[in-house]
């Protein structure tokens, strides 16, 4: 009886000895990459973040951003806006250190594939300065090719207080034709840009 329980428990401790192992093995990996790929993140960001405001010379946090960030529910609650979030907003200033629009992280959480996470670029008049994507999981063929400027540029440049997604053609500067076969995917960019469209709106009240 002793020996059968002797063969059963070595490879109970192999096993377990080895789970250990690799265990620890994958924690020390996690901690020696981990600071690297936030580094990388950063900078990607942070030159996505130049990409959609080219014309500024440096970003920085204001109080009114700090402040509204903490009633961003209310704010698209009012504007009719679900699943969408502004994870951080920075004051675009030029060489002045004057204040020539905003620079954003948007997401919305109504994508296909999930969490669709775009930088965002917005001028003090309200029009969208640049738009580029920092993490997307859609559908290969339909719904990534929202990152291609045929679909983000109708974005850009327009003077409009809410886009809406529409199939076809577009009649007005509110209409974005949607990525075919992609409605959702197409709804929930436009989201996030409608997102941060309430957000500066609401920045500029609390400014003024």
């Amino acid at each position: 009886m002793a020996k059968k329980s002797e063969a059963l428990f070595a490879p109970a401790l192999s096993l377990f000895l080895i789970t250990l192992i690799s265990g620890l093995l994958l924690g020390a990996v996690y901690v020696v990459t981990k600071e690297p790929i936030e580094l990388r993140e950063q900078q990607e960001k942070e030159e996505a973040y130049q990409a959609v405001c080219a014309s500024a010379v440096s970003f920085a946090e204001t109080d009114e951003i700090t402040t509204l960030s903490g009633e961003q529910e209310q704010i698209f609650e009012e504007a009719g806006l679900t699943k969408v979030e502004i994870t951080e907003c920075m004051a675009a200033l030029d060489a002045d250190g004057t204040v020539i629009g905003y620079v954003m992280t948007s997401v919305s959480h109504a994508g296909y594939g999930g969490d669709i996470e775009i930088a965002l670029g917005i001028n003090t008049e309200g029009s969208v300065t640049g738009l580029e994507f920092l993490s997307i999981e859609e559908t290969a063929g339909l719904g990534m090719n929202a990152q291609k400027a045929e679909f983000k540029n109708q974005y850009l440049n327009r003077l409009v207080e809410v886009f809406t997604v529409v199939k076809g053609e577009s009649g007005s500067d509110e209409e974005i034709v949607a990525v075919s076969s992609a409605t959702i995917t197409s709804r929930a960019v436009t989201s996030a840009v409608n997102a941060g469209l309430a957000f500066v709106r609401a920045l500029q009240e609390v400014s003024e």
